[in-house]
């Protein structure tokens, strides 16, 4: 065949092959299921093993007989990798900088314990949490005499971000005194429902069919922690921090009165109806986090903040929405809460901060009841620190902190963070 016929032949066929090459991709039933709900604008494609069916594509919604192999997924849940991402982005701006203190703000920090037993070299677990006690994030390390496991789990809005690095060692490390790693293995899946899929993250799928084995669930990594120990060496590296940044009372304190003497308090202070600044606005001072050190707690505008001294220098503690969850700060080093809406229920809540200003859980208490709605106070629901009680038990235990809320003196004394002449003007710039 000459060279002529050669290329027009190529140039006749290329086209016929590229043109079958598109229908089989758009053709139904190659193998791929889409995961979607009722309401859910954009779908997930999820991928089985079984590329010879040539059944059509299939959806299903969750209902109350979704079993294992039929995740549910929120119907607000749009593509895997976006909300991957806007997870890690949420998670990097979680420390920031705060320009009236000059310093870096961390509001998501990791408590790590030892964990006994589970390696035969031992590991760790480590729990990420913020400032208002929500876990973001644990962090699982083993180690054997061959290789290491890193494992983490990212608790976004609508599933689990399961990750796994396995790493094998070619000399284990206690023969050459360093790693020598020969090969690393990279493992991701989505943990839905308590079952983790294998996630695809080139093509953003969740492979329903690949089930990813002793990966844990939520309450099995709670169990863990809590289970887990601090070491002795982990106390003392805490316990050292703590005090190469202690600073006096009386430093802390003339720090507080620079700030509050500050052009800031305009800007910190402002709301939409107060632009100029809230002449509202009251500060007091008081230690809350444990460190026999006072704290500034300034009260004004949408904000409930609370600054504290580190090295010499101011730093923010924690910053809180003063509407969503209110808090008074006590004298005892506490913060008592109250919440209701009227008809619906009552919520008290007792809380202390850490020295890096993270709830303490185990000191933490929580006491609702919601009214019955047909107003019959027999057929309220009484709940105690996440559990329900009776009616008598619940009286006799929030007895204590009701008089914390309710008493003054156990409460730390509040001053208006403006003079009487500019809480005048700031209420007369109030935009209508």
């Amino acid at each position: 065949m000459s060279r002529r016929r050669k290329y027009a032949l190529a140039c006749f066929l290329f086209p016929l092959i590229s043109i079958l090459l598109i229908s089989c991709r758009q053709a139904p039933g190659m193998g791929e299921e889409t995961l979607q709900t009722e309401s859910m604008s954009a779908t997930m494609p999820v991928t089985t093993n079984d590329s010879a069916t040539s059944e059509p594509s299939e959806t299903f919604e969750p209902s109350e007989s979704s079993s294992a192999n039929q995740p549910s997924i929120p119907d607000t849940c749009g593509k895997i990798a976006a909300q991957i991402s806007t997870f890690m982005s949420q998670y990097r701006s979680s420390v920031y900088y705060d320009e009236p203190t000059d310093s870096f703000v961390i509001n998501i920090k990791g408590s790590t314990r030892d964990l006994v037993g589970l390696s035969t070299e031992g590991g760790t677990i480590t729990r990420y949490t913020d400032k208002g006690g929500k876990i973001c994030r644990y962090r699982l390390v083993l180690y054997g005499e061959t290789g290491r496991m890193e494992s983490n789990y990212f608790f976004t809005s609508h599933f689990i971000y399961y990750t796994s690095l396995e790493e094998d060692y070619c000399v284990p490390p206690i023969i050459i005194g360093e790693t020598d790693i020969l090969e690393q293995t990279l493992t991701e899946g989505i943990l839905i429902d308590g079952v983790c899929y294998r996630y695809d993250r080139l093509r953003d799928q969740i492979l329903m069919t690949d089930v990813i084995e002793f990966v844990y669930t939520p309450e099995e990594l709670a169990d863990l922690y809590e289970k887990a120990v601090v070491s002795p060496e982990t106390a003392a590296a805490s316990e050292d921090e703590i005090n190469s940044q202690q600073t006096s009372p009386e430093t802390a304190v003339s720090l507080y009165r620079e700030l509050l003497r500050d052009d800031t308090m305009y800007s910190l202070t402002a709301t939409a109806d107060y632009p100029m600044g809230d002449g509202n606005a009251v500060y007091a001072f008081g230690d809350c986090n444990g460190d026999g050190v006072p704290e500034l707690h300034i009260v004004g505008g949408y904000f409930y903040n609370i600054y504290t001294c580190r090295s010499g220098k101011l730093a923010l503690l924690r910053s809180s929405d003063r509407y969503a969850m209110p808090l008074t700060p006590l004298k005892d080093g506490g913060m008592i809460g109250y919440k209701a809406t009227g008809l619906s229920y009552d919520c008290y809540y007792y809380r202390r901060l850490d020295f890096d200003g993270f709830l303490i859980d185990s000191e933490s208490r929580d006491f609702l009841v919601e009214f019955a709605v047909d107003g019959d106070p027999d057929k309220n629901t009484y709940t105690m620190d996440g559990g329900p009680c009776t009616k008598e038990q619940w009286e006799n235990e929030i007895a204590p902190y009701r008089d914390m809320l309710d008493n003054p003196a156990l409460q730390l004394s509040w001053d208006y963070v403006f003079p009487e002449a500019v809480r005048a003007e700031l209420a007369d710039s109030r935009r209508d």
